[in-house]
């Protein structure tokens, strides 16, 4: 098993935070490394500098909210005129 500790710390405000990160093999290990230095990166840039363009599937994840909407929209309307057709064909 592989291990390792990162001491975070802000001497302005006197915080401080450890991380520990554990993995199987070494690989696994710099890839966690890895992906928490560009996130601790991410959020020292975003601190620094409050402008933030949405990325990520920001785009992707607006349109299928969207299409969702727009669905339950249609399957409503679709379930009235199914109701109306019903009530017509029975009497």
């Amino acid at each position: 098993m592989f291990i390792i500790s990162l001491t975070l710390s802000n001497f302005c405000l006197g915080n401080a935070c450890s991380i520990v990160l554990r993995a199987s093999t070494q690989q696994i290990l710099d890839e966690a490394e890895r992906s928490l230095h560009d996130a601790l990166c991410v959020l020292s840039t975003h601190m620094k500098e409050a402008r933030t363009v949405p990325g990520a599937g920001a785009a992707e994840m607006l349109m299928a909210t969207a299409v969702k909407l727009e669905s339950q929209k249609v399957l409503r309307s679709l379930t009235v005129c199914c109701q109306l057709v019903n009530n017509i064909t029975l009497c």
